[in-house]
């Protein structure tokens, strides 16, 4: 009876055949899908079908070789969508359940390696491959960030040059003081990130 269950699992399709009777290791990477014929979304043609004709014959011949040691390794997130025949050669179908919120810190530790991470981040539900990706679209993010604070500082840094040139006769008073002031605090942030590196790269300004 087979473990899998219906939902996504942190795997990639991948096959590993390795060994023979003069010990040398070969592997293949299998990318190519191998659909069940039946289902009526397959992308089942006939091209596909010759390969999966052949991936099976091959198949056979090793496991009907008794010199040959070959371990074959199959992974997929769909396992229903696979076709029976390649089924019937897998005898042994074992489930890699959801990450726990320990095996997620882990995920998180290792994708994020030498980034600064906010303690509390809700990713309860994600697969391991559903939080890399999610790191990869956090990733831009942080430069909106810095594209956003450059560009406050550069339109304050406008609004006090304006001011002061209507009041040029005048001594600074506390608005533009406070204007000007604000700019090189925008500026100071923005050249301290950028001198830090990787260590902190979202600036948080309340306007």
């Amino acid at each position: 009876m087979s473990l899998w269950k219906d939902h996504p699992v942190m795997t990639s399709s991948r096959s590993s055949l390795s060994g023979d009777k003069s010990n040398h290791t070969t592997r293949f990477k299998m990318s190519a899908p191998l659909p069940n014929s039946q289902q009526p979304c397959s992308i089942d043609h006939e091209a596909m079908a010759n390969m999966k004709t052949e991936f099976m014959a091959l198949w056979d011949k090793f496991s009907t070789d008794p010199n040959a040691r070959v371990m074959v390794l199959a992974a997929t997130n769909r396992p229903s969508e696979l076709d029976e025949a390649i089924m019937r050669r897998l005898p042994q179908a074992f489930e890699i359940g959801m990450p726990e919120r320990k095996e997620r810190a882990e995920i998180l530790k290792v994708t994020l390696k030498g980034e600064r991470v906010e303690p509390y981040i809700d990713c309860e539900g994600y697969t391991g491959s559903d939080i890399f990706e999610l790191c990869k679209k956090a990733t831009p993010l942080s430069q909106l960030d810095l594209e956003k604070v450059l560009a406050t500082a550069k339109k304050t840094q406008v609004a006090a040059g304006e001011y002061c040139g209507l009041r040029w006769s005048r001594e600074p008073d506390e608005v533009e003081a406070a204007i000007s002031g604000f700019s090189k605090l925008l500026v100071s942030q923005f050249i301290n990130l950028h001198q830090s590196g990787s260590q902190d790269k979202t600036i948080h300004v309340c306007l």
